[in-house]
């Protein structure tokens, strides 16, 4: 008896199991509709589906961790992986200051913008910079000046956006406080300056809907100063600024959240948006000056941020039981973004010395973590290339990979729908190209989501799944180092992806033999209907950085009804070295799914089987 068959008898009897505890109403259902029974691999493990690539309130999206969670329970995703940008937790090189000496001032080579904008009718308005009055407390010489009077009884709404370069003041609000001097010209019960800050997006809870909470902090208008008030998700301080004076306000954004809306916990918001007003109803004037913008962040030194980030994790584990939380990140300090997984974190110093991508790959490494090569292609939002383009991309981004070795990471980000103008199959030809060169990368499927609002219906919706005894740390990190894992769009795939060589070696697996042919058996399930399986090969011959083709082919496609019983064999030519992976598509094509790779080889490759590849060992 194979593994396998062993394996399929205790999913057998474990699903009789479970159906025996549904008949008597012991069943235990979770709020998703995607929950599924445990699915067991060839070697006996389950399942474990990760987003593994997830921004939260620390980094410059506008995602909380409890919109992330509450989308993780919905869609029935068994872990997340936090992996803030790093520099953003220590909100290094953020903006300090800000003069008002123009609508555009520079700070450390970094630009910052005030977008002027209004809302609303009004009979007279406008602003802009000023030589007086100017703050005695800012060494600089303008201000901006902003007014307006509404042309009737409706609110009207004189504003600037700041518009700053690189988002470089979108962090947590943690340990954040702004202060800001104003001058008040006119303001009152009908006439109000405000400074308006958006936070990151919650879930709908607490009667409120979902959406981006927002503080707006008031000079006028019908609060009493000192007091906090709430319409919704919006809520209102109002402060104390006498006229025709120069006033520092203070503002405490994360104190202010917890004290107006009880059940959020301020630390998990991050100041997504700042935006100065002026705003006027019933004909009245609102005018004043702002100067001097000043941000002091108390929490973002050390590791500060990463302990508040667990503390959060903890306080939403017992909210969202059905999901795993692990911490990782993203180290952004090079132009090659590099994931880290597992081990011990600590968030790098770029004060005092620059990073290479492969420096980065060795701290996560020393740490006792694995590396991951994020968005091989970039990460912008460009539309999709012409073929021609997207193909030299390839060429380039593969000569790159092969040349570096990928920088020593572990993991290659591949399943993106499309990314940055490329689509799907140009990603998984350059990680081809790596696999035919032996360098044994992990590939995995990320969405990259900053904002929580709708993990299945967004392009860029992908998840791994790793097969794991277990949701632990060690346990799917183990599985990654392996390449025990499949990826795919949750959307529209479910099911599940394996791989076996000779009745031995699992997916991931390297191995040497003479053999001209050898057997794979392709284990699927949760096929789509009309939908088939693509077997891919590849020639595994080390052809070195000047040669950028993946040498793949697809040499067998198996409908879905072949895998009435689990899996199919399939037997491979191994008369020359090759790597073999599998792509699921449904009854209209699409990629939903793929397979990492085996490696079927005829000699030791230079550098040896990395332990966690070879078979028996304690990862495969």
């Amino acid at each position: 008896m194979t593994r396998y068959e062993l394996s399929r008898r205790r999913f057998l009897h474990s699903a009789a199991g479970i159906a025996a505890l549904g008949a008597v109403g012991g069943l235990v259902r979770t709020q998703s509709a995607y929950a599924a029974s445990p699915t067991l691999s060839a070697d006996g493990l389950s399942a474990r589906s990760m987003a593994m690539h997830i921004h939260a309130s620390f980094s410059e999206g506008a995602a909380s961790m409890e919109a992330h969670l509450q989308q993780a329970q919905q869609t029935g995703i068994d872990v997340i992986w936090w992996t803030e940008h790093d520099q953003r937790m220590s909100a290094h090189d953020y903006r300090q200051v800000v003069h008002f000496d123009g609508l555009t001032e520079w700070e450390n080579g970094k630009k910052w913008t005030w977008k002027p904008g209004s809302s609303g009718s009004f009979s007279s308005s406008g602003g802009g910079i000023v030589a007086a009055p100017v703050s005695p407390n800012d060494t600089g010489a303008a201000a901006l000046e902003i007014h307006g009077t509404s042309a009737g009884s409706a609110l009207a709404t004189r504003s600037y956006d700041a518009v700053v370069q690189n988002a470089l003041f979108r962090t947590s609000l943690d340990g954040q406080t702004l202060e800001i001097d104003v001058f008040p010209t006119s303001v009152g019960w009908d006439a109000y300056l405000a400074v308006l800050l958006t936070t990151s997006h919650r879930p709908a809870r607490e009667g409120l809907p979902a959406g981006r909470y927002r503080l707006s902090y008031r000079v006028g208008g019908t609060g009493a100063p000192g007091s906090r008030t709430r319409s919704g998700t919006t809520g209102v301080v109002t402060l104390a600024a006498p006229l025709n004076q120069w006033t520092t306000l203070r503002l405490n954004p994360a104190e202010d959240m917890a004290a107006i809306w009880p059940w959020l916990d301020g630390r998990d918001a991050g100041l997504y948006g700042l935006c100065l007003q002026a705003v006027s109803r019933r004909k009245v004037r609102a005018a004043g000056v702002f100067d001097f913008l000043r941000f002091t962040r108390a929490r973002s030194s050390g590791d500060l941020p990463l302990a508040t980030q667990a503390e959060l994790m903890g306080l939403y584990a017992p909210q969202f039981p059905a999901v795993t939380q692990h911490p990782g990140l993203e180290l952004s300090g090079a132009p090659t973004h590099v994931g880290w997984y597992g081990g011990v974190l600590t968030l790098p110093d770029y004060a005092s010395r620059s990073w290479t991508a492969s420096a980065l790959v060795q701290l996560v490494h020393d740490s006792g973590g694995i590396a991951s090569y994020n968005h091989p292609f970039g990460s912008g939002g460009h539309p999709l290339l012409p073929e021609a383009e997207q193909e030299k991309k390839r060429a380039t981004v593969a000569a790159n990979l092969l040349s570096t070795r990928a920088s020593g990471a572990d993991i290659l980000e591949v399943g993106y729908r499309d990314r940055n103008g490329v689509d799907l199959s140009r990603h998984a030809a350059v990680w081809d190209s790596c696999s035919r060169n032996a360098i044994f990368l992990t590939g995995t499927g990320v969405s990259d989501d900053h904002a929580a609002s709708n993990w299945l219906g967004q392009k860029l919706n992908f998840v791994t799944w790793a097969w794991a005894a277990d949701s632990s740390q060690e346990a799917l990190v183990d599985a990654l180092r392996a390449g025990r894992s499949y990826f795919g769009d949750p959307a529209k795939f479910r099911g599940t992806l394996d791989l076996l060589v000779d009745g031995v070696a699992p997916m991931g697996s390297v191995t040497v033999s003479d053999a001209l042919q050898r057997s794979l058996r392709v284990i699927a399930g949760g096929v789509p209907e009309g939908g088939s399986v693509d077997v891919v090969t590849g020639i595994a011959d080390l052809a070195g950085p000047t040669v950028t083709d993946p040498g793949t082919t697809t040499v067998q496609t198996i409908p879905a009804a072949a895998f009435s019983i689990g899996f199919v064999e399939v037997p491979v030519d191994t008369s020359a070295p090759v790597f073999a992976r599998v792509v699921v598509r449904n009854t209209a094509g699409v990629v939903v799914a793929l397979s990492n790779p085996v490696w079927m080889l005829r000699d030791l490759p230079p550098d040896g089987i990395p332990t966690p590849r070879q078979v028996g060992s304690s990862a495969s």
